[in-house]
């Protein structure tokens, strides 16, 4: 699973498109969570084992926790699936602007 999106880098060239998870952190005890998103060239580019070029984070508690057990029990769900489908509703971005970006990436 990854999401598919273009986004120039630091530099101003397009060349970021690939984005996966690379960390995740549960605590349900707490209900909070944490999740690194890694942003690569292309698929290849992680599976060469390239360094990400951008990385972003997303942080969960509270009402905003996404992994309770009666979601992760459902049929075809689990911690990645829901953590990409609460990346793709966040309404923050890397600078903390109040948008959706992730919102209209493709699913791969």
């Amino acid at each position: 699973m990854a999401l598919l999106k273009s986004k120039a880098d630091q530099y101003g060239n397009g060349g970021i498109s690939y984005w996966k998870i690379i960390e995740t952190n549960i605590n349900w005890l707490t209900k909070n969570s944490h999740c690194t998103l890694a942003g690569y060239v292309n698929q290849q580019a992680r599976l060469d084992n390239k360094q990400p070029l951008e990385s972003q984070s997303f942080d969960w508690s509270g009402d905003q926790f996404p992994f309770s057990l009666d979601v992760l029990n459902q049929e075809d769900e689990n911690v990645i699936k829901v953590a990409y489908g609460k990346i793709k509703e966040s309404k923050l971005d890397e600078n903390n602007v109040e948008q959706n970006w992730f919102a209209d990436a493709e699913d791969l």
